[in-house]
């Protein structure tokens, strides 16, 4: 554990050390001159704010950076500070910045099927409404109910039990933009929801040396039937038929289609038809993974891995405080946005910490329930200059030793399944 913290502080000191933040406050226009509410102060005032989970409103966050920082700050001079366009954009290169600099693999696929991936990633957009006095700027698809939106989406890393890649952008954009490219992906395993999958970006996606996994909308498609290699009675008899012509057994069905893009181009792909013995239906599948070497049941059990991403989001929402503050200023709400991510990034880092050569699967959502008792002492050694960081350190981490692992051990999850485990060194 001390060699743990030892690592921990110095990470923390390296990545968000007050030459580092005053730089990105300056380039960013966040700041001309420091203050009283300098980029390190206001960097952890909101981490601590957001990752403690116990505040509700901007006052909240004047009152906790005079708590924290000791200095006496009215709340208009604060309030102006984060009404600037330099607010977000500080925020967000920070976000980046410790994406790059704290986030490392702490898990790993000791399963054949999964020696070929050096990561799996799931990607997903959450969205909800702001107030309607943003529709301008923050544009939502669902006009009537929430004529103002915005959407987080999220690229999130099973392999570093992180996000890789966080935008924002107005709920009413299309979605499949904010996919990772397809020469980012050589060696990976995607997975991607039903909004993402096209003909198109599964080729795109193969052809640059990566796979992918994509729930399709049963209802639109329709394919031409190319090949069967598993799960009918009438292998032969199905080729050159409609998808929707033929009667589904109960049971997986594994095939290889033909579908157009809406370029009019044809493609060949294979398609997975799961069947869900307990609803008594079929999950739709596209994957670019050979049926040879994956089978059905392989190739849903590597889909409900993209359920992380789910929980990810859950965790920004209910532990968080994403899209609780009712501003109408989208400096304000964007700053806010990248603040949340950045907390959870922090307190996950911190888990995983904790954890480091244990061996042990860690509980994200117990760390982040729990957070509200360490946070603030976090945010006052770290507004300080870091004084006394190593010694706060040993003992949230100790804390988060003791609490936060998984205890259902009984429970024979995904994970245990593909024999996804803790990477020695990391985890």
């Amino acid at each position: 554990m001390d060699q743990n913290s030892i690592r921990c502080s110095g990470k923390l000191r390296k990545v968000l050390s007050e030459e580092n933040l005053n730089l990105l406050g300056e380039k960013t226009g966040f700041h001309e001159r420091l203050r009283k509410f300098t980029p390190v102060r206001a960097i952890w005032t909101f981490v601590t704010g957001l990752g403690s989970g116990n505040v509700n409103t901007i006052a909240d966050f004047q009152r906790l950076f005079c708590n924290l920082s000791g200095e006496a700050m009215s709340y208009k001079p604060f309030h102006d500070r984060l009404s600037c366009e330099g607010f977000p954009q500080f925020f967000q290169q920070t976000l980046s910045m410790v994406l790059t600099g704290l986030g490392e693999p702490i898990l790993r696929g000791k399963c054949r099927y999964l020696k070929r991936f050096v990561d799996i990633l799931a990607h997903d957009g959450s969205s909800f409404a702001l107030p309607d006095d943003l529709a301008k700027e923050f544009p939502g698809r669902f006009t009537k109910v929430s004529p103002a939106a915005v959407e987080v989406h999220c690229t999130y890393s099973l392999y570093y039990g992180q996000a890789t890649r966080i935008a924002i952008a107005p709920d009413k954009e299309a979605e499949r933009p904010f996919l990772p490219k397809p020469e980012e992906l050589k060696g990976k395993l995607l997975l991607q929801d039903r909004g993402y999958t096209s003909y198109e970006i599964v080729a795109a996606v193969k052809a640059a040396g990566g796979d992918v996994i994509g729930r399709a909308k049963d209802k639109n498609l329709n394919p031409t039937i190319r090949k069967c290699f598993r799960g009918l009675a009438d292998k032969k008899g199905v080729v050159g038929k409609k998808l929707k012509d033929i009667k589904l057994p109960k049971n997986n069905v594994d095939l290889l289609i033909e579908g157009k893009d809406k370029h009019g181009q044809i493609h060949l792909v294979r398609l997975v038809l799961y069947y869900v013995a307990r609803k008594d239906f079929h999950v739709y599948l596209i994957t670019t993974l050979e049926a040879r070497e994956f089978p059905p049941s392989i190739v849903a059990s590597l889909y409900r891995l993209r359920w992380q991403i789910e929980l990810f989001f859950k965790e920004c929402k209910s532990y968080t405080k994403l899209q609780k503050f009712r501003t109408k200023n989208r400096h304000i709400v964007e700053g806010l946005i990248w603040a949340t991510m950045l907390a959870v990034l922090i307190r996950r880092f911190l888990l995983y910490s904790a954890f480091r050569n244990t061996g042990e699967r860690t509980a994200p959502f117990i760390a982040a329930a729990m957070s509200w008792t360490f946070f603030r002492d976090l945010g006052k050694v770290a507004i300080h200059d870091y004084q006394g960081l190593l010694r706060t350190l040993k003992s949230i981490l100790e804390f988060l030793r003791r609490s936060s692992f998984r205890t259902n051990l009984q429970r024979k999850d995904t994970f245990v399944i593909l024999d996804i485990v803790p990477l020695k060194g990391c985890a």
